[in-house]
This record gives C-alpha cells, structure tokens and sequence, in this order.
C-alpha cells in the first residue's frame, strides 16, 4: 500500500458516511430504548397490525400481554389512496398511500393518560394495467411498509416515556376524572 492510499483510505471512509448520513440512510432493526412500560396489553381490531404493532413491541423490550398496568386501544386505522401521474396512455399510474392510525394509551384503571393522538405514513407505487397481479403485489407491500412504519412509531412514542412523564400523566388524567365528575354532580343533583 502506497503512502497516499494510506493517507487517502480513511479520509474516503470518512467522507463515504458522511455522505450516507446526509442522505438519510438508516439501519432498521431492533430499539434500544429503556422504557419504563415493560407490559402493554393491545386493544386492536385489526389482526394483521396487531401481529405487526406486537413484534414491534417485543424488539423494543415491552412485553405484551393481557394483565398489563397499560393499554394501547387502537381507534382506527385507515388506509386512503390517490392518484398521483398517470401516463400518456393511462398503462402506468402513480398512487400515493397514506396510512393513519389513531391511538390511545390508557392504564389498567380506565385512565386515558394519552389521549386520541393520530400517527401518519406516506408511501407510494405504480399501478401497471398490463401487469395486474404485479400491481397488487406491490401495492400490498407498500401497504405493510406503512403499517411496519406506524408500528414502529408509535413504539417509539410509547418506549419513550419516562416514570416522570407517566407518572405526570397519571396525575393530570386524575384531575381531569375529578373535574368531569364535580361537574356532572351538580348536574345530577339538579335533574332530581
């Protein structure tokens, strides 16, 4: 090895990341987050998602089960799609899909500590008319990509609360329950 390739290598490993950075190039895979949650249990409609949301979960370290101190209840998912190109003959058409899910983080006593809160995903992909099964296939992958993607952004919200914001949502969603009840007293008191 010559003394400028020397010099030169780590300099061009250098710039090579820099320039994977910049391009928002990231590694998929597990979460290291240290959560405080370590038991969720799931309220999901939709089976697939909650296969999808429950493995998320699990890399991230959080056990789900039925027993658990808290509870993610799913509200919705949606699935909406839309025209985006078509091409001059109308064979090939670009759609782009977006995925919604609302979603609630509520403790094992009714508390709703997080309320509705909507999550967001965009993907797209391309319809060919002549190649139908190919289509679908890719528009089914897309539609998994979003929910994989949701999935893991909502661990991530969830994984992230520390035992001061938690317990900071307990005490809040407390007073909120005694304010609601102090005012339906009164009202019931006056409808007898």
């Amino acid at each position: 090895m010559t003394r400028i390739q020397r010099i030169f290598s780590p300099v061009l490993v250098t710039v090579m990341a820099f320039m994977i950075t910049a391009c928002g190039f990231q590694l998929r895979g597990t979460m290291n987050v240290a959560s405080e949650i370590q038991k969720l249990s799931l309220q999901v409609s939709d089976r697939a998602f909650q296969r999808t949301l429950s493995e998320s979960l699990k890399q991230a370290g959080i056990t789900v089960t039925s027993n658990a101190p808290y509870q993610i209840h799913i509200t919705s998912l949606e699935h909406e799609e839309a025209t985006v190109t078509t091409s001059g003959g109308g064979i090939v058409t670009d759609y782009d899909v977006t995925g919604s899910l609302s979603w609630q983080l509520i403790s094992n006593d009714g508390l709703i500590l997080i309320p509705d809160t909507l999550l967001q995903q965009h993907g797209t992909y391309q319809r060919h008319n002549n190649q139908y099964n190919a289509s679908q296939s890719e528009a089914s992958d897309t539609w998994n990509e979003i929910q994989r993607n949701l999935a893991a952004n909502l661990t991530r919200r969830v994984a992230s609360l520390s035992q001061e914001e938690l317990t900071a949502l307990i005490e809040q969603a407390v007073k909120a329950r005694e304010a609601a009840e102090a005012v339906a007293l009164p009202a019931s008191d006056q409808g007898q």
